[in-house]
């Protein structure tokens, strides 16, 4: 089964470890953005899973899938590791409303699958993206899913009709406006991940999945200056292939605490040879063979007086004082 820490374990390790779970599905979506990645020779990615309720956005540096501790789940906080995945209310279910100040909204409110966008023909009335787009003729009403859901433009037309008129805008004047409003607010949220972090979206490739991405994919680069985005021929699957991308792997964890200046290294270098072993143990009762073992080590670190930590790179042996310190240059620089 897949983790939100972005590995594939047993299903006996997952049953006790519920929590592991919360969020797996769309952890999967940027191993499957690094796999294209990879092949394609592009190590700075952005993936991008729009579907029909949410829009998920992942920043990949150098080849390193990012994770994070500081997770929330609604109103709780999930305190264990996760891909860092920014997601917001935005999909092809998103429906648009006006404000009280008379501006178009769209989002995060959706029509989920039932009864689902106005064309779709289930009951749905209200003005979704997914509406906007067949109006626009961004989705042939004639061979969505492959001509196996016929389309209702008349029913689309209607439902944009209700925001386009108290808008004193045409049919497809209002589309094109729920098409552009929710193209910008995705834009904005990438920027949440890339700009507000310091990097530049120009340094980076754009990878689209999600059955509503590689419609809005283009549109969202050209805002942002993107000069390449890459659409795979599963992007309606994105995640799934994802999965199929992943390394069966486990985390394991030990506590020490120290000052960088006073740490312990016999210690350390015991605490390293007893999570290897209880490793490879576990890889072997998966049917892993040792020699297809890699181990990856890190510690968290942070400076005195602070309480969120910063994950850092530990090289790989026994390690000595020339390593620690290599640790803490590389914690400075990541801080």
């Amino acid at each position: 089964m897949m983790l939100s820490s972005g590995l594939v374990e047993s299903l006996e390790h997952c049953i006790p470890r519920a929590v592991y779970l919360i969020g797996s599905g769309p952890a999967a979506a940027p191993a499957g953005a690094l796999y294209l990645g990879t092949a394609l020779d592009h190590q700075n990615l952005l993936s991008i899973d729009m579907g029909g309720t949410s829009f998920d956005v992942c920043l990949i540096r150098q080849g390193e899938i990012p994770t994070t501790t500081e997770s929330w789940i609604g109103d709780e906080r999930v305190a264990i590791k996760l891909v860092d995945i920014h997601s917001a209310g935005a999909g092809g279910g998103s429906i648009a409303w006006i404000d009280s100040l008379g501006l178009l909204r769209v989002g995060p409110q959706s029509a989920g699958a039932e009864p689902g966008p106005a064309s779709y023909g289930k009951g749905g009335e209200r003005p979704t993206v997914t509406d906007a787009d067949v109006t626009l003729g961004y989705v042939p009403a004639d061979y969505f899913l492959g001509g196996e859901i016929p389309l209702d433009t008349q029913r689309a037309a209607e439902a944009i009709k209700s925001v386009a008129q108290p808008l004193n805008m045409s049919i497809p004047q209002g589309a094109e406006a729920i098409f552009t409003t929710v193209n910008s607010f995705m834009a904005d949220q990438i920027t949440e991940v890339s700009t507000r972090r310091g990097y530049d979206v120009r340094d980076f490739t754009l990878v689209v999945g999600g059955g509503a991405g590689p419609i809005h994919a283009a549109f969202i680069a050209d805002l942002l200056g993107i000069p390449t985005v890459v659409v795979p021929s599963v992007a309606a699957a994105y995640s799934a292939f994802g999965m199929f991308a992943m390394d069966i792997g486990r985390n394991f964890a030990r506590s020490y605490f120290s000052r960088a200046e006073h740490i312990d290294l016999d210690r350390v270098n015991r605490l390293f040879a007893e999570m290897e072993q209880e490793a490879l143990e576990s890889c072997r009762s998966m049917d892993v063979r040792p020699d297809q073992v890699v181990f990856y080590r890190t510690t968290d670190m942070r400076y005195i007086g602070q309480f969120h930590e910063v994950e850092v790179e530990m090289a790989a042996g026994k390690l000595s004082r020339h390593e620690i310190e290599a640790a803490v240059q590389k914690f400075n620089e990541r801080h």
